[in-house]
């Protein structure tokens, strides 16, 4: 397999040139819904997006959430804008730190732009070249701690995948205008996310050397380039990639549906190997990555809700880990043998996609609880709040 080189990146740090009060002037109503591009609409508010309306009590929860990120972003030094993982830890996941900032966006208080901006701007100015990237791919980012690079990422597709969501939300959000100039970024990010397509399948593994393609990754990745077609069609004007990009799309989506979906088992495989065939046997009683991996494609808007996939799916993942006062076997009691205490807030937009608002309010009502509550300690962290906010915002 070849790993292909992203085009040379050019680093638009707009901290002091594109301010959030700029944005304003420039703003212009956020063109179409994601139901234009891809006929399934993106999970931003599943709330509305179910026919689930989110209870005006979360209200105050929600801006609790938003608050909570905002606290977690550095203020100074070269690390000024980025979001920790939790309160002074000096950790910084590019990842998880996204779905903070797409959680903001999600609420869309004019209260939070700056800190998404601010954001936004430290992840341009720390994306890898060619030259500082260990695999030689321009667009990737690493982990950082305490200031410092740690010189490894979890993924190139999903980091990637993310940062161009976030774009595309943020520019709809607050400011049509952000992203008119920045078409090279914007080539260079979907370079990285692509980088370890393998073309015979359709699909991307997670970073070079890896022998794995994870449904989660080519769920996002998917979403990522439906983002990357709107950003060309509506903010950089150029309908060619913009078309380009559908029609990737159109061809991940077909590979998820093939490669991943088994039939007899009526649920989709967590894996599959760079040659498209199951590397491993389905375990659904296993949570991580098998039963989890089953609210992706209604997450990241590769299938509907009401598409019978997504409704076996469901099922299958209810059956394993919807169960009701048996320890280890219920998500929404925060009670899941394999997760490590992380309460995957993820799923929660799956479960309000799917229209299911019982286990919905029982997992928010255990989350406040046992997490918000107690002052958030960890394994709760800003993704966790993040996607949070998606799914109540």
């Amino acid at each position: 397999m070849t790993v292909t080189v992203c085009v040379p990146l050019q680093v638009y740090a707009q901290a002091a040139s594109h301010s959030a009060e700029a944005a304003k002037a420039n703003a212009t109503a956020a063109p179409c819904a994601y139901a234009t591009l891809a006929g399934v609409d993106a999970p931003r508010a599943y709330a509305t997006l179910a026919g689930v309306a989110a209870p005006r009590a979360y209200a105050t929860l929600a801006a609790g959430e938003a608050d909570y990120i905002k606290s977690l972003a550095i203020t100074d030094g070269d690390m000024a804008g980025a979001i920790q993982m939790t309160s002074g830890d000096g950790i910084v996941n590019p990842y998880f730190a996204d779905f903070a900032c797409l959680g903001l966006t999600s609420l869309g208080r004019d209260t939070d732009q700056q800190t998404v901006l601010n954001y936004i701007n430290w992840h341009i100015s720390h994306l890898n070249t060619t030259e500082t990237d260990k695999n030689g791919i321009a667009g990737t980012i690493y982990d950082y701690k305490d200031g410092a690079a740690t010189g490894d990422y979890d993924s190139t597709d999903s980091y990637a995948a993310t940062f161009l969501t976030l774009l595309d939300r943020y520019s709809r959000t607050w400011d049509a205008g952000f992203l008119k100039d920045k078409s090279q970024l914007t080539d260079t990010l979907v370079c990285a996310m692509m980088s370890t397509y393998v073309s015979k399948i359709g699909l991307t593994y997670a970073v070079p050397g890896y022998d794995e393609c994870l449904l989660m990754d080519n769920c996002e990745v998917y979403q990522g380039l439906k983002s990357a077609a709107h950003i060309y069609r509506y903010y950089v004007g150029d309908d060619t990639k913009a078309a380009a990009m559908t029609r990737r799309a159109a061809s991940v989506k077909s590979s998820i549906i093939k490669y991943y979906w088994n039939s007899s088992r009526q649920a989709f495989r967590a894996s599959v190997g760079v040659n498209g065939k199951p590397d491993s046997k389905l375990i659904l009683s296993r949570f991580y990555a098998d039963s989890s991996s089953q609210l992706y494609p209604v997450i990241c808007g590769v299938i509907s809700p009401t598409n019978k996939m997504a409704k076996a799916a469901y099922s299958a993942f209810k059956a394993n880990y919807l169960r009701s006062g048996v320890t280890g076997r219920d998500w929404a009691a925060l009670s899941v043998k394999g997760s490590d205490g992380y309460p995957w807030c993820i799923l929660l937009n799956g479960v309000t996609a799917m229209g299911d608002k019982t286990t919905a309010a029982r997992f928010i009502r255990n989350l406040k609880a046992h997490y918000i509550s107690e002052g958030r300690p960890y394994p709760y962290y800003c993704g966790e709040a993040g996607q949070l906010l998606m799914a109540i915002s």
